[in-house]
């Protein structure tokens, strides 16, 4: 994909939403989610008088185990503020919630409510726990949106890796997901979806990692994180797809495609190696033949975790995504302060003269 492309999307991102949000360091990047990545350091946030950040509130006990989050809200104004659900990746490095915590500040300075949110996430937790933990969160948010100036007809999700997956099957599914938190009557839909280098159809990635991980020409990592995926899956799921294949469409997006769906964009790297590219750029064609709203961005030369060499890219990810939820959920241009106003208009200016 070349820039001037890349520069045409990014220009249609600001123009629906108006302005773009300034950029984030590498400082504020999410959590590591590949085995490459198991020594990375744990996220630190930096605390903002801005903010009230409220940490580890418990929404849902499974067994002896308390799965909790965290929320961030701005301190100034009544709200109440949209609100963006952030989900971890689930590889072995995941830092869980607090990898998602600068992210989740960095959103309550610019007028939303940051929620980051542990769910189980370990092989052998089994399919569908994830999906479910993460409904009874959304559930469990409305539930006390008063609390936490959240507004509850205005949330999104946005999942990294496995987290992306989570994230669409939200927007898909909905509540036909059976949770068993007390609050079915309580919505756990979202109004906007964004999924950054998720799997989306589980049989096919199973076949592509089973391939690589047999071909000679394959590098030695990409044959051991295809050994690691493809075990990691028939744990999670229960076998190989030949076995349950079943299970393998449950729990894949492009399953549950319908026309009826919330906006969802999808970013990747098309360097990917853990997740191809493929994966976000099969469901977005699914999407589209339903006509359903989609947008898909793939970022060239980056890998998984975006841990690509030119820094322009991510910050190209991250004005797109934030430009994104601000045309979805932000609302009036009143909830949006005249120095976040200027700020992104530099960052849009700065990155445009960067790209050329």
């Amino acid at each position: 994909m070349n820039r001037n492309y890349l520069a045409r999307m990014f220009w249609l991102g600001a123009t629906l939403a108006g302005c773009l949000l300034a950029s984030l360091d590498d400082k504020r990047t999410t959590a590591a989610d590949s085995p490459k990545s198991q020594n990375a350091k744990a996220a630190v946030l930096e605390p903002s008088a801005a903010v009230v950040h409220q940490p580890d509130l418990t929404y849902r006990t499974v067994g002896d185990r308390e799965l909790m989050l965290d929320v961030i809200f701005p301190k100034v104004g009544k709200g109440p503020f949209p609100a963006v659900i952030l989900l971890h990746g689930s590889g072995p490095a995941n830092k869980g919630k607090t990898g998602m915590l600068p992210l989740a500040q960095e959103l309550a300075l610019q007028g939303y409510v940051g929620i980051g949110v542990d769910y189980r996430c370990k092989p052998e937790d089994g399919f569908p726990a994830p999906i479910r933990d993460v409904q009874c969160a959304v559930r469990w948010l409305r539930a006390h949106a008063d609390q936490y100036k959240i507004d509850k007809d205005r949330i999104g999700v946005w999942g990294f890796s496995g987290g992306g997956t989570l994230a669409c099957l939200l927007g898909m599914k909905g509540t036909t997901w059976k949770g068993d938190n007390g609050r079915a009557q309580l919505d756990d839909r979202p109004q906007a979806v964004v999924s950054f280098y998720g799997p989306m159809d589980f049989a096919q990635l199973h076949e592509a990692c089973q391939a690589r991980a047999k071909a000679k020409e394959s590098r030695f990592q990409e044959r051991m994180e295809s050994s690691y995926i493809m075990h990691t899956l028939e744990s999670w799921l229960g076998g190989p797809p030949s076995k349950v294949p079943d299970r393998y469409a449950l729990a894949s997006p492009v399953t549950h495609v319908t026309g009826n769906l919330p906006p969802i964009l999808l970013i990747h790297g098309a360097e990917d190696t853990v997740i191809p590219a493929q994966q976000s750029q099969h469901l977005a064609s699914k999407l589209r033949g339903s006509g359903s709203p989609v947008g898909l961005l793939i970022i060239g030369g980056a890998g998984h975790d975006f841990e690509e060499k030119n820094p322009i890219d991510r910050r190209l990810a991250m004005a797109a995504v934030l430009a994104f939820l601000d045309h979805h959920l932000l609302g009036p241009i009143q909830n949006r302060s005249p120095r976040n106003r200027l700020e992104r208009t530099q960052d849009l200016r700065q990155i445009s003269k960067e790209l050329k």
